[in-house]
């Protein structure tokens, strides 16, 4: 099986996937750091299919988490929500409506 660079080097990147890249889980639970959290919490919250890629291995403004997603590198949550919210037009679900 390709590692991820390999698989990032020889080209082969699937469309429309996402690859969240971050710190895995600890003994007491979910992933610590609470911009892994934020993100994967907003991608379930707007059923967007992401696969985790545990690393800590930081990209160029030493963030973690980033993803890979067609092929473009995006680092910081905040960056990748208004990221996704532009390729996907999707806003979290709400669960409550005072109506």
């Amino acid at each position: 099986m390709l590692s991820k660079t390999e698989a990032q080097s020889s080209g082969n990147v699937v469309q429309g996937e996402i690859t969240v890249f971050g710190f895995g889980k600890s003994f007491l639970g979910p992933c610590l750091s609470p911009f892994n959290l934020k993100l994967q919490t907003y991608l379930r919250m707007t059923d967007i299919k992401y696969k985790p890629w545990f690393t800590t291995k930081m990209q160029s403004k030493g963030k973690i988490p980033y993803i890979e997603h067609n092929g473009k590198i995006v680092e910081d949550s905040s960056f990748i929500i208004q990221h996704l919210n532009f390729e996907y037009y999707k806003r979290p679900k709400r669960t409550f409506d005072p109506s």
